[in-house]
């Protein structure tokens, strides 16, 4: 069974309907932008349509200046600077913005990115020696290098100077260099600390053309941004929806576009999933070098070529990360991948290029710290995803002296070690988890936002919260409880069965489910049956036509001896609403809705009105029936109506339930609340029209 959790709301409903009005949204936006700090009206213009203010000033970086001091003294005296990058989609982005700045600038300036296959991420002593002994003056690391303490050490030995500009969590030492531009050091003074890898390089480009933003850079980094795993929120949202209208700025995006078959104006799904997934491929599969060479190149012909390598690249990926999956499947079956805290697993010949994207999966459905190794040279590589309830990058610091190299953050690293003390790990590493973390932590747990009836289920809905977007880490799609819907149909669809169909009904409001990779489910999900969901939004478009449809997330099947179940008595429900009132810590105010939904529909409520002056009648009776009993209010002895009140004025704490005993006292002095302040007042008497 699935954990549904609903996500806190730091706000007031009035509050949300006020912000509603004044920008003429539906009260579900309105409410999405509240969850999301946002909530006053000047905010939540700049919210929903960013200005370039919300970009930082560049120089409040740390060690910017002494950057552009360095840079400026290079191009000047034609030193030759090589840009240090990495092979993922954030790493060439920041590459090639940066190469494209030194080179308006007249910089003798060249690229290196390390092979994944041979190097692996990050500075090693034999690509530093390389480059020394080239006759580079001036490495700039984009993407990495913060961590690259002995390296950078070297390259301090051969005379070479080094300017870091990275985003990944530094150690306790900084290196000794030029420069160590990164918002994520300790001692930043800068307003946002989340900016990827391509951001940085994207805020020192334009320190060095004098606070000047370009929009082809900027549109890099949006790239960049949706491609890593950083929160979509601050700086990184403004620069992703500043940045996306002018992606096709790049000649390289736009022959990537076209070769997938991609037309019209990208957004940021589009930046997600066509465009990172092929920049990663290049180094995936092979030489990282040829994504920067389509982001720089200004050559029709050669352009051509290159988007279609990487779109060869990007279909043998997915071939390689199917011969993973499979090989994982065929080695452990499904119950004792579910039984470990984590999965920590070796591959003779897995191409280490897709073991991140195979562990996210693994993760995703397993809900637990996943890595995946492989070997390279003398040692084995790993990389690892986790879920959000465990930091992964916390998790592993205790073992990072068994390591040969490691770093990452919260949901992904990336880890070296030498084979004899794997075992070892994998097996400290599990009991560690089970011994430090607690068991609801590897429970399935999904978060959503509020509650949603069919009947509110529209185009124009969905259309509204898109402008909540780019989605992702920091910034969730927005997710909906769809509480006790009828399946009145499901089946598989797809060329292999793979996703699931099916049509739901709920007081009277019928809507289309479809869930991607859910395709078993159709097997489960009979006709009739009653179901509680998690899902987001979508719209359709076929033959013309736009219509609404639900994206599954998660389902959990509402059994009919359960209270709330829409059979139970009357008595199960009344009992159930009495449990949910008294014995938990938390009241969860969707749930007594639905309950109280249900004994309106067995005619619980028939005739009785539900207006503010009916509601101040109840609230008077209420406050008499305590001032006949002082020992307090049960809720045993009331009616159906009159518990309902109870409950909503519970809410709003103008009653409260006495520690240890189950009645409900009146509050001396109770706050100014209005009743549009209680979620479960709004929320009945709204669904009900």
């Amino acid at each position: 069974m699935n954990r549904f959790v609903r996500q806190a709301a730091p706000y007031t409903e009035s509050l949300a309907l006020t912000l509603a009005e004044k920008l003429s949204l539906h009260p579900i936006t309105a409410r999405a932008l509240c969850l999301r700090g946002v909530t006053e009206e000047s905010a939540a213009r700049e919210y929903l349509a960013p200005s370039r203010s919300a970009l930082h000033d560049p120089m409040l970086l740390p060690d910017m200046e002494a950057a552009l001091e360095r840079i400026i003294e290079a191009v000047e005296a034609h030193d030759r600077i090589c840009i240090y990058g990495d092979y993922d989609a954030d790493g060439v982005c920041a590459t090639a913005i940066l190469y494209r700045q030194l080179s308006r600038m007249g910089a003798a300036v060249e690229c290196f990115v390390p092979s994944r296959h041979e190097d692996g991420y990050g500075m090693h002593a034999h690509t530093v020696e390389r480059l020394c002994e080239n006759g580079i003056d001036l490495i700039i690391t984009v993407d990495n290098g913060i961590t690259a303490i002995d390296e950078i050490a070297l390259c301090g030995e051969y005379g070479v100077d080094v300017i870091v500009t990275d985003h990944h969590i530094p150690r306790e030492t900084l290196p000794d260099c030029c420069a160590v531009v990164a918002a994520s050091r300790k001692d930043s003074a800068y307003p946002y600390g989340q900016l990827c890898g391509a951001g940085i390089a994207f805020k020192l480009a334009c320190a060095l053309a004098d606070g000047a933003v370009d929009e082809g850079l900027l549109g890099l980094a949006a790239v960049a941004t949706m491609a890593d795993v950083v929160p979509l929120n601050g700086e990184n949202r403004a620069i992703v929806q500043l940045g996306t209208p002018f992606v096709q700025k790049n000649p390289g995006l736009l022959a990537l576009l076209r070769c997938a078959g991609f037309d019209g104006e990208p957004d940021s799904q589009a930046l997600s999933f066509v465009i990172a997934p092929r920049l990663n491929a290049a180094g995936r599969m092979g030489d990282a070098s040829r994504a920067i060479r389509l982001l720089v190149s200004e050559d029709a012909a050669e352009l051509e070529a290159l988007a279609l390598a990487l779109q060869n690249d990007n279909t043998r990926r997915r071939e390689d990360e199917a011969v993973v999956m499979r090989e994982i499947q065929e080695r452990f079956s499904d119950e004792e991948l579910r039984s470990r805290r984590c999965i920590v697993l070796f591959g003779a010949g897995w191409n280490p290029g897709v073991l991140g994207i195979v562990a996210s999966r693994l993760s995703e459905r397993y809900y637990k710290p996943v890595i995946l190794f492989t070997e390279h040279r003398e040692n084995w590589v790993g990389s690892g995803r986790s879920t959000v309830a465990i930091h992964l990058h916390d998790s592993l610091v205790p073992f990072r002296d068994r390591f040969a190299r490691f770093g990452g953050h919260a949901r992904a690293v990336g880890i070296t070690i030498a084979p004899p003390l794997f075992e070892a790990f994998a097996a400290d590493y599990c009991a560690a988890l089970e011994s430090d973390y607690a068991s609801d932590c590897f429970q399935p747990t999904f978060a959503y936002e509020q509650e949603l009836p069919l009947s509110e289920l529209s185009s124009a809905l969905v259309e509204e919260l898109a402008r909540l977007a780019p989605f992702g880490e920091g910034n969730p799609e927005p997710a909906f409880l769809i509480s006790d819907v009828e399946i009145q149909s499901a089946r598989s669809i797809g060329k292999n069965g793979d996703h699931l169909e099916s049509t739901l009904l709920q007081r009277g409001s019928r809507g289309r489910l479809i869930g991607f990779h859910k395709g078993s489910l159709a097997e489960t999900l009979k006709s009739g049956e009653r179901c509680q969901m998690i899902c987001t939004l979508q719209n359709d478009t076929f033959r013309g036509k736009t219509l609404p449809e639900l994206r599954l997330v998660a389902c959990n099947p509402v059994k009919a001896d359960r209270p709330g179940a829409e059979n139970a008595g009357k008595g199960k429900i009344l009992d159930a609403i009495r449990a949910e009132v008294l014995y938990n810590d938390k009241i969860n105010y969707d749930i007594l809705r639905a309950l109280f939904f249900q004994l309106q529909e067995l005619g619980a409520f028939a005739g009785e009105s539900f207006d503010i002056d009916s509601m101040r009648t109840r609230y008077r009776k209420l406050r008499s029936l305590f001032q006949k009993d002082k020992r307090g209010i049960a809720l045993g002895k009331l009616t159906e109506d009159l518990l309902f009140a109870l409950c909503v004025f519970s809410e709003l704490d103008f009653f409260f339930r006495e520690e240890g005993s189950e009645r409900f006292i009146e509050r001396i002095a109770p706050g100014n609340r209005q009743l549009m302040d209680s979620r479960l007042y709004y929320g009945f008497c709204h669904d009900r029209k």
